[in-house]
């Protein structure tokens, strides 16, 4: 898993008895995981790659040529990815490019997403999970026997500020807190 970035992923393969391979993101790699440098012994190993792009802290942004490769390699090692894009909608380096937009992410993985950055629902933990249909359902069955879900009330509202932002916004999504300023951007 790449690292800065958002550490759960690593604490539960931990705690059901995997392995955590860290994926340091330096300066000299412009933020990207050397993914050349891994050895064939952990690559054989692998059974998932997570990923953090936009990344937290770095502000870095995956490229189709990062995707691509990491695609191409998962398809070779027979890994899946996941892709934490909770700060997708906070990007700064022109239009957010998901995972799911590069040709063969759907055979592989699944790109993770919040509620929480960026329509400014922090502490709602709310969420969705898009992609692979059979890495979806996973996800489904592991959460349906963790944890219960989140409040009717809560459902509605997230499913509301979604549909403003979405409506408002032009085809674009911005965060609710700049349309509800009337922001030129979502008026």
């Amino acid at each position: 898993m790449t690292v800065p970035g958002y550490p759960v992923a690593g604490t539960h393969t931990k705690y059901y008895g995997g392995q955590v391979c860290r994926l340091p993101l330096l300066p000299e790699n412009n933020f990207f995981p050397d993914l050349d440098s891994i050895s064939d012994d952990v690559w054989e190993k692998t059974k998932m790659l997570v990923l953090n792009y936009p990344n937290s802290p770095t502000g870095q942004v995956a490229t189709k040529e990062f995707y691509s490769k990491v695609i191409e390699l998962a398809k070779e090692k027979c890994f899946i990815v996941v892709q934490d894009a909770a700060h997708i909608l906070l990007t700064f380096r022109g239009e957010p490019l998901s995972f799911l937009q590069v040709p063969g992410a759907m055979d592989v993985g699944v790109e993770v997403h919040s509620m929480s950055k960026g329509f400014d629902m922090i502490g709602w933990r709310i969420g969705w999970v898009c992609g692979n249909a059979k890495i979806v359902q996973a996800f489904a069955d592991v959460k349906d026997n963790c944890d219960s879900s989140t409040t009717s009330r809560k459902a509605r509202s997230n499913l509301e500020r979604m549909w403003f932002s979405v409506r408002c916004s032009r085809g674009k999504l911005f965060p609710l807190h700049e349309v509800a300023k009337g922001s030129s951007r979502g008026t």
